[in-house]
């Protein structure tokens, strides 16, 4: 009898133990990733994007980045050429490339390449928000029943990050509208650590109520003297830090011509 339960205490114990090491392999570990703006295929030209693209995906492979964000815009139209040389693009990275839309990407069409437009995916006890900013320059009031769904979701997800205790809230939009009421202080509530954006085709550091908006000028095109570029993120357990990396040391870069309005910033 004895034996029996001593028995059966050590593999409860083993079971517990088995329990926290889990619990704690699940835990936060530092790591890397990228954050670009725009891909833009097509935009001004398929082929100098593409290979920017391609040169993106050898930089990321290059310093083993967890994962690459990709913030919107990712071909200038939805034409099946474009849509297969960034299919062909995306192959040749070694990690998972996270993508949500932007005011270049038709719904339809990205819901049947990518997937849904808002989601959130979790790395190293990390969330990343990830969710289309086109509705909320469609509906900016959250009063709006048109729009209700959206900030609800937006709402639900930092709320679940918080309750899980997150080390660490990343949001995902591909306009920089992260500093405009009501948004900002929504995500101010939730204390998220930054939020990454693209679309400007510059790169940018505004100021949030507690938080960064990062812009990053991405690998088509840029419009202002800082050239293409992307993020590479650093994440610890009691801080952020980051860097801009230029783009155009191996390939040239474009300056954007075309008269796209841009929200003034």
């Amino acid at each position: 009898m004895r034996i029996i339960r001593r028995t059966a205490l050590l593999v409860g114990l083993c079971a517990l133990l088995a329990t926290r090491l889990a619990a704690a392999g699940e835990g936060f570990k530092p790591f890397v990733f990228i954050h670009a703006g725009d891909t833009e295929l097509g935009s001004p030209d398929l082929k100098g994007t593409t290979e920017r693209f391609a040169l993106l995906a050898k930089r990321a492979n290059a310093i083993g980045a967890a994962f690459v964000v990709i913030a919107g815009d990712l071909t200038h139209d939805p034409t099946d050429e474009c849509l297969s040389a960034f299919e062909s693009c995306l192959k040749q990275f070694r990690m998972p490339v996270k993508v949500i839309p932007g005011n270049h990407d038709d719904p339809r069409v990205f819901a049947k390449h990518f997937g849904p437009s808002r989601y959130i995916f979790t790395h190293a006890d990390c969330d990343f928000i990830c969710l289309d900013s086109n509705a909320f320059l469609s509906h900016p009031d959250p009063a709006d029943p048109n729009a209700h769904e959206h900030w609800k979701w937006l709402e639900t997800a930092l709320d679940e990050a918080q309750r899980q205790k997150r080390t660490h809230t990343f949001v995902v939009l591909h306009h920089p509208i992260a500093d405009q009421p009501p948004m900002d202080a929504l995500l101010a509530k939730y204390r998220i650590a930054a939020v990454l954006c693209g679309h400007l085709h510059m790169t940018r550091e505004l100021p949030g109520k507690g938080f960064t908006i990062y812009v990053s000028p991405g690998t088509a095109k840029f419009r202002d003297g800082k050239g293409l570029g992307y993020r590479v993120f650093k994440v610890f357990q009691d801080r952020i830090e980051q860097e801009m990396v230029p783009l155009d040391k191996e390939i040239g870069c474009v300056e954007a011509t075309d008269p796209s309005p841009v929200p003034a910033k």
